[in-house]
Parts: C-alpha cells; structure tokens; sequence
C-alpha cells in the first residue's frame, strides 16, 4: 500500500511537472516562433529563400492560419517537451553509472569518492556524446521524412519549407531537439536530490511565474491591446505610428514579450525577497540558487556552441554554406525580432514630451510593482510536492458559505454577459436557446434512461427502498442538475455567441475549417479527451478532500441515485467542471461541430447511464475492459463515497490504486481509501 501510494504521489508530481514545461513549450511554438516567422517573411525575405522558407502568410483567414498555428505548436510541443524528459531521464542514467557509491574504509569511515574532477569529465564527455549522437539520429529522420513526402511530420513542415528545403529542415529541426535534449541534461544534472524532474527551488517558482506569464499574456492580448487600439491610439499617437505594427501576429508576439519581461521581473522580485530571507547560498537541498542558475546558464551556453560547431562540421564542405547560413539566420531573426518590439514601443509613446515622460515613468511604476508583487508572493510559494500538505492545512469551507455560494455563483455567471465584447444581446440569446435546449434534451433522457435501466439491467443498491419515478429525491435531484445545466450554458453562450456573430472561435462546420487531417483530427481529439478526464479525475479528487467537500456533499447526499442527478452538482462545482468549455472561444482550438457533436451526446448518455441504478450487461462488459466508466464502478462511488474518483475513464483509478471494477481489469494493489465523508463537514 505504501508503495503504491508513494509511486501515485511521485507519479502525479511527474505528470504535473511535465505539463507545465509542455504548457510554456506550447505558448513558445504557437506564439513566439510565429511572430518572429512573421517577422522575418516581412524584412528578410532573401535569407527565407536560401533556407527553403516559405514566408509567413496571413491572408485574413483566422481559422486556417490559426488551426495550422496550433497544429505546428502541438506537435512541436508535445515532441520538444518528450525529447527535454528524455535528456532528464538520460542524464539521470549517466549519473548513476558513473558516480559509484563509496566504499566504506576499515575504520568504518566512508574513503573519499573517486576523482570528482575525472568523474565530473566523464559525465560531460558522455553526454555531448549522447548528445552528438542524438543529433545525427533526428537529422537523418528528418530527411528521410521530408524525402519521403509523407507522414505527419512532413504535413506540419510542408507548411513552413518548399519541397526543395530536406537539408534546412533537417538541420534546423535537429539543431532545434538536440538544444531541448541539452536543456534537460542541464536540469538533471542539478536535481539529484528530488523526487520529481527538477529542483525543488524550480518547483516552488515555476507554477506562479508560468500563471503570472499566462496571465500578462492574455491580459495584453485581449484587454491592453484592444483598448490602446481602440481608445488610447486616437488620443495621444499619430495614425502612422501604430497602423504599420497593427497585425495579428506582431500583437501575439508583442503580447509575449510582454508576458516574458514581467514574469522576468517577478522573478527578480523572488531572488531579492529569498536572498534577503534566506540568502543565495542556502536552499535546501540542492544548493545555492546562484551556483544553480550560472551552471544552466553555462550548460545551455556550452550545448549551442557545441551543437553549431557540430552542425557547421557534419555539413562540411558541400552544405556548410547552408548550415552556416541557417544558423546565422536564426540568430539574426530573433534580434531583429526584438529590435521591431522596442522599436514599437518607443512609437507608442506620446509626442508631447511631457505626456511622453508620464508614459515612461508610469511604466517604470508598473515595472516597480511587478518587482514588488514578486517580492510579497515568494514567502507564500509551495513547492508542487507540498501543495496537499497545504491544502491539508487550509480552513475548510463550511456548507453556510457553499450555500451563500449557491446563488450567487449563477448570477455572476450571468452578469458576466454584460460585458461581451461584441454583442450582449446575443450573448443572452444563445444562452436561453442553450439552456432551454440541454433541458428538454438531458430530461428527456434522463427518462428514457430510467426505461432502458428498468427494461435492460439489474438493480445494484437499496433494491427494498423507492426508486425511478418514486424516489423521494427526485425533484431534488432535477432541480440541481438544471441549475448545473445552467452554468453549462453560461460557458457555451460565449463561443457560440461568436460563431452565430460569424467571428472567429473554435467552432466550425467542416473538417477542412479546421486545417486538421483526419488523422490528426482524431488524434487532437483523443489526447483532448485523455487530458480532460485526467483533469475531472484531479477536480474530483480535490473535492473529495476535507476543504472543498462542502461544494460535492450535496451530489453525494444522493447515495442510490438515478439518472436525473446525472448532471446534479453545486454551481460552483459546475464552474470547476465546465469551465473549460471557454476554450472553445479560441480559433486554434478547432472543433468541427458535425464530428464533435456525437462525442458530446456519448458524454451526456455516460453520464446518465453512470447515476441511473442498474447494470446493463452488454455495456459493462464491452465498455469496462476499455476503462470507460460504467454505472457498477460509479455506483460503487456514491456508495462508499470514499474510493472511484473517475468520471468518464476509470484507468486513473486502476493506476493510482484508488478503485477496482468488477467488469474490468485486475486492480493492482488495494484500493485506497481517500477524502471526507458526508458526516464530516459541518
């Protein structure tokens, strides 16, 4: 048991840590890359060409552009952030083989180790081969993917490279994973003392600078941007100024470099309040943040030199042109890049000289207190592995606030429509066409579902006690999942506000819209499918625990209940749940309705089968086997309460040793018991 739950625990501060660096993986290759692409398709179109670069063209078409943006940033992610996992796990392998353990003298006194400095040589010999050795491995993949004109890495470079351009695509794909692989050396090698991927300092940081970077990122996008453009631009600068830099990719860009120079300076707000605290040279337990910080610095440093002067060498002497080129253009384009960025920002800047000073000093202000935000958050940063520790220290929330919470939150979320960008009427509009139709629909359903089970299955709980159409809880039960079915609609109303409007958002009708292959169409799907439930099985998990519990207790109060408590939660819990349903107001998302829709429906008819009462053996035994959850799993969960956390999969229960199926696959090890019972909160 202890075993399993320590592997758990290790497992799910591993998965955590790995998403994070492949969620700023993704905002560097969907954002970063694509504006400094764009960039360079408008002033150095020449260099485009010697590489078999096709420029950057955004034609107004949102979607496309946006689909095939997206498309390259999650392919590119998703591999970039396995290949720098991989460096971690190799260079973790090097270590151990060759640091051996010291063997104790006869005085009982462990003799000192083996020549640091030659072990230490070793280590660095072994991995720039490995590394060298990577390289060759993925450049000469890349080549044969791009000569062989198939394959889904040749579809996502083919939109960047002209058929003419294996050895550039070769050389800059290669040359890009091996920086990645070396990044990955370079934190492992600093890390030998954690459970997780990297130092615990790292681990303490990295959640609050990557939320303040997402969160100055979409402040500047969709806040800053707008209202400089629409207010601010009128007023204080000349209309030449700003209408040259007023495109679609220079604003992401910008808005990313916003986003990395605040997060830059919320940093330096955390070194100056923990070197006043604590001092640069003492975290525990790996060492001084400064010696940390200089040997990644001189790791990635000493990773691109070698790695340019390898590919300048391996390219010698028929393409060494090309590669020198090649990397001389990716040097010369992220300068020139930032160069455009400040140039920008000195153009915004008032001509009055005095309105000019009061920009700059307001900025220096806004600099100020970033710096001392970063300052007040650190002493409240939490390790990831720490976070159940704090949560466990936290004052619970009481059923008199989740009740106050109750109505209030779907008044929020309505009032929320008032501030649409576009058209608040037509928010509202697709609200109650939204509302009104998932009623009649998970109603109607809800009763035919109650006839199926009655018809088809076996009742599993309380066979002597009223249940179907004659459970006392019934209306209780309808109410609840309408208020839920509320908040849904709350969400939906703002992307499907947009599509009625014609404005661009995830949703369209056609495959092609989406700039998507079938195949990866699936593939985006099923991965986003896997994610989701990963986060509903964590979400439920989370209000399991002691201090959330008050806004769950209330689904639980139904313990044998029937498919109308299907969708029967607290709003706020409905919020957690739904929420990430806003996703669908952006483009890159791509959601082709027709190919959606089904997987909607067979969501919704889950769920209802999950809560209607009955076993229908046909749908157990075909579904339990694929770790799709069934109503004998989930009853058991309202049952106990305590154990079968899952939602649509039950494969993070089988793993994480917290509930077995009768239908399903032998457990592994015995289920854990976990969370508050309803008795408990007060």
């Amino acid at each position: 048991m202890s075993r399993c739950t320590s592997a758990a625990k290790s497992g799910v501060l591993i998965t955590t840590q790995v998403s994070l660096i492949g969620s700023l993986a993704y905002v560097w290759f969907s954002t970063g890359v694509h504006s400094i692409w764009d960039h360079v398709s408008h002033t150095n179109k020449d260099s485009l060409s010697v590489l078999s670069l096709k420029p950057y063209t955004f034609d107004g078409d949102v979607a496309s552009s946006s689909h095939s943006q997206s498309q390259f940033a999650l392919l590119s992610a998703l591999t970039h952030t396995l290949v720098l996992v991989m460096g971690i796990v190799v260079m973790g392998a090097i270590t151990k083989a060759l640091s051996p353990s010291p063997a104790p003298s006869k005085r009982g006194c462990s003799e000192p180790a083996t020549n640091k400095k030659a072990v230490g040589s070793f280590k660095l010999v072994a991995s720039i081969s490995f590394l060298l050795f990577f390289f060759v491995i993925t450049k000469t993949y890349f080549k044969h993917a791009f000569d062989a004109r198939e394959g889904l890495v040749y579809q996502v470079s083919s939109s960047f490279f002209y058929e003419s351009g294996v050895e550039p695509f070769a050389i800059l794909g290669s040359t890009s994973y091996s920086i990645w692989m070396a990044c990955g050396f370079a934190v492992r090698a600093f890390s030998q003392d954690t459970d997780g991927l990297y130092p615990r300092v790292v681990s303490r940081w990295l959640p609050t600078i990557v939320a303040s970077l997402v969160a100055v990122h979409l402040l500047s996008l969709n806040i800053l941007f707008p209202t400089y453009y629409n207010i601010v631009k009128p007023i204080l600068v000349p209309e030449h100024a700003a209408e040259a830099t007023h495109d679609h990719a220079f604003v992401e860009g910008f808005s990313l470099l916003a986003a990395l120079t605040h997060g830059a300076l919320f940093a330096v707000g955390m070194v100056v309040r923990l070197a006043r605290t604590e001092g640069l040279r003492s975290i525990a337990p790996e060492g001084a943040v400064l010696r940390f910080t200089v040997g990644i610095v001189t790791n990635f440093a000493m990773a691109v030199l070698v790695i340019g002067g390898f590919c300048l060498a391996i390219n010698a002497p028929s393409e060494n042109a090309t590669a020198g080129v090649g990397l001389q253009f990716m040097a010369q384009s992220v300068a020139d890049f930032a160069s455009k960025q400040l140039t920008f920002a000195v153009a915004i800047l008032p001509q009055n000289r005095s309105h000019a000073l009061a920009c700059v000093l307001a900025g220096a202000v806004v600099g100020a207190s970033v710096v001392a935000a970063g300052f007040l958050v650190e002493p409240s940063t939490v390790a990831l592995e720490d976070i159940p520790a704090k949560l466990g220290s936290m004052r619970p929330f009481t059923l008199k606030q989740a009740d106050a919470l109750f109505y209030i939150t779907p008044l929020a979320c309505t009032a929320v429509g008032v501030a649409h960008p576009h058209d608040p009427s037509m928010f509202f509009d697709s609200l109650v066409r939204c509302f009104v139709i998932l009623e009649l629909t998970i109603m109607s359903g809800s009763f035919l579902m109650v006839v199926a089970g009655k018809t088809f299955g076996t009742r599993i709980q309380d066979m002597d006690k009223p249940h179907d159409f004659r459970s006392p809880w019934l209306l209780k039960e309808a109410a609840e999942t309408s208020v839920a079915l509320y908040i849904f609609a709350c969400f939906a109303a703002w992307p499907l506000s947009l599509y009625r409007l014609g404005l661009p958002c995830a949703l369209v009708d056609t495959l092609e819209e989406t700039g998507d292959g079938v195949w990866f169409y699936a593939f985006k799907t099923a991965f986003g499918l896997l994610g989701a439930d990963w986060y509903m099985y964590m979400k439920h998990r989370i209000l399991h625990s002691r201090n959330f519990f008050a806004f769950h207790r209330s689904h639980h109060m139904f313990r044998d209940p029937t498919p109308f408590a299907g969708f029967a939660v607290h709003p706020v819990e409905a919020v957690v749940t739904f929420g990430p349903v806003l996703f669908a107001i952006f483009p890159w998302v791509g959601l082709c309705i027709p190919l959606h829709a089904p997987v909607l429906v067979f969501l919704a008819v889950l769920n209802l089968y999950l809560h209607c009462g009955y076993t229908i053996g046909l749908v157990e035994g075909i579904l339990a086997p694929m770790f799709v959850n069934t109503s004998a799993f989930h009853n058991a969960h309202h049952f106990k309460t305590r154990t079968h956390f899952g939602e649509i999969l039950w494969l993070w229960d089988w793993i994480l040793c917290t509930g077995d199926h009768p239908y399903g696959w032998k457990e592994r090890s015995p289920t854990r018991v976990l969370g508050a019972t309803i008795a408990s909160v007060k």
